[in-house]
C-alpha cells in the first residue's frame, strides 16, 4: 500500500504523517527507519527530518517483507577474499534493497554476519537462487563492472522447465524495454527492443513428471531474461506463476533456476565458481 500526499504545514517528518497520513508515532518511526519513506523522491532515513509546507512525502506503509531471519548467511558463503565474497544466494530473498526494504536482502545481510562492507555488482531474481558476487571495496566493484562490460564474466544456470525440450544451441530473442512484468519478448527484431543471448548447453528429459533439466549460459544479462526465453520457447521455468510455469510457491517466492556457476576475470586473474550438485 503507497500513501501519498503534500505536506500541510512545516515541521519534522514524523508529526506530519501523523496529522496529514493518519500514520501512528510507533508505526512512522518503524517505517522511516525501514527505508519505507521518501521525500521529495528522496529516501528518508530519519524520523527527525525536515520538511516545508508543501513537500512531496510518499509512503509504503505495509513494506514488502523477505525472510532473512531464517538464513544462516555465514553458511551461504562460497568464497571470500580481501576484496569480494561469493555467496550462494537463497531463494526468496532480493540481492540489493528494494524500494520499501533497505535491510532485508543478500547484500545487507552478507554484510552483517561478514562485519564487512558489501557492494552490489550483478543481481539475481527474488525468486532465483545461486552463486552471487559482492564486491567489499569500490576499487573491485568498478573492476567486476567494467569485467562485465568487455565480456569477461560468464555465467551458468541450472533451469528446471516443463514438458520436453529439444532444443539446443543459441536461442536469441528481443526484449521490450519496460519496467513492466511479464517481459514480453520477440522471436523477430522489433525496434528499441534490446536482444537477448542465451545458449543451452543440455538437456535431460524426465518422463516421470515430464519435466527438462536445462543448463543454460547467459550472453546477455536481461532482468528476466532467462524466464520469458524459456517461456516464450513454450517450456517456462518450474514455479514461475509469472511466466506460465507449474507449481506456484507458496509464500517464498521459489522458481527452480538457480545460478550454477560464475567465471570472471579482473586484473589478469581469473576466477570460477560453482555450486556443489
Amino acid at each position: 500500500m503507497i500513501q501519498h500526499a503534500l505536506a500541510s504545514q512545516d515541521g519534522v517528518i514524523l508529526p506530519i504523517l501523523q496529522t496529514d497520513l493518519a500514520i501512528d508515532a510507533i508505526h512512522g518511526q518503524w517505517l522511516c527507519e525501514f527505508g519505507a519513506i521518501y521525500h521529495n523522491h528522496q529516501r528518508v532515513r530519519s524520523a527527525e527530518v525536515a520538511v516545508k509546507k508543501g513537500d512531496y512525502l510518499r509512503v509504503h506503509s505495509l513494506p514488502r517483507r523477505f525472510p532473512v531471519a531464517q538464513i544462516d548467511w555465514k553458511s551461504c558463503v562460497i568464497a571470500e577474499t580481501a576484496d569480494f565474497v561469493v555467496i550462494n544466494k537463497p531463494f526468496g530473498v532480493p540481492t540489493h534493497a528494494t524500494v520499501d526494504n533497505l535491510f532485508e536482502n543478500a547484500a545487507h545481510q552478507t554484510s552483517l554476519a561478514l562485519q564487512t562492507a558489501t557492494h552490489v555488482t550483478h543481481r539475481l531474481d527474488v525468486a532465483t537462487s545461486g552463486v552471487l558476487f559482492l564486491a567489499k571495496t569500490k576499487e573491485m566493484q568498478k573492476a567486476f563492472n567494467l569485467a562485465l562490460k568487455n565480456g569477461r564474466v560468464e555465467k551458468t544456470y541450472l533451469a528446471k522447465v516443463a514438458g520436453s525440450l529439444q532444443q539446443t544451441g543459441i536461442v536469441e530473442h528481443y526484449m521490450e524495454s519496460s519496467n513492466y512484468l511479464p517481459k514480453r519478448v520477440s522471436k523477430t527484431p522489433v525496434e528499441a527492443w534490446q536482444q537477448c543471448l542465451l545458449e543451452i548447453l543440455q538437456v535431460q528429459f524426465d518422463a516421470r513428471d515430464n519435466t527438462s533439466q536445462v543448463d543454460i549460459r547467459l550472453i546477455t544479462g536481461r532482468t528476466h531474461q532467462i524466464r520469458a526465453q524459456m517461456a516464450e520457447l513454450g517450456h517456462p521455468i518450474i514455479g514461475d506463476k509469472i511466466y506460465g510455469g507449474q507449481d506456484p510457491w507458496d509464500k517464498i517466492e521459489q522458481i527452480e533456476l538457480r545460478a550454477r556457476s560464475l567465471k570472471f576475470q579482473v586484473d589478469s586473474c581469473e576466477h570460477f565458481y560453482s555450486l556443489k550438485d
